[in-house]
């Protein structure tokens, strides 16, 4: 699939047709090995838990999107695009009070100390 995804997609978009291809590829991938696995181990993907983590993937890519279209210079982007994305992700998981992510802050201010 990768293969063939390159062929045509590499001519038209050249560096960005190829991480287009691969991603769809290991996409592919990824559901055929969830579609066969789920036989031996079942998973549930849509739990009240887990809907945080998506919502709050969601929000840090909608925060970072524009801070790399305005942004020049990689580095910057990329120190820029860290700090804002770590900030609203962790702030949407405290403001549903997420009990994993508030058990990882109380753990690192117990370090601290």
């Amino acid at each position: 699939l990768n293969l063939a995804l390159n062929f045509v997609l590499i001519p038209l978009y050249s560096a960005i047709g190829t991480a287009v291809s691969t991603l769809m590829a290991e996409l592919a991938v990824f559901i055929v090995q969830l579609w066969i696995g789920r036989k031996y181990f079942p998973v549930r993907f849509m739990d009240k838990e887990k809907m945080h983590y998506l919502i709050g993937s969601m929000i840090m890519v909608l925060v970072i999107v524009p801070v790399v279209m305005f942004t020049d210079g990689y580095w910057l982007q990329l120190i820029i695009s860290v700090i804002v994305g770590v900030l609203a992700y962790g702030l949407y998981l405290l403001a549903v009070k997420d009990v994993m992510f508030l058990n990882i802050v109380n753990q690192f201010i117990k370090y601290r100390k």
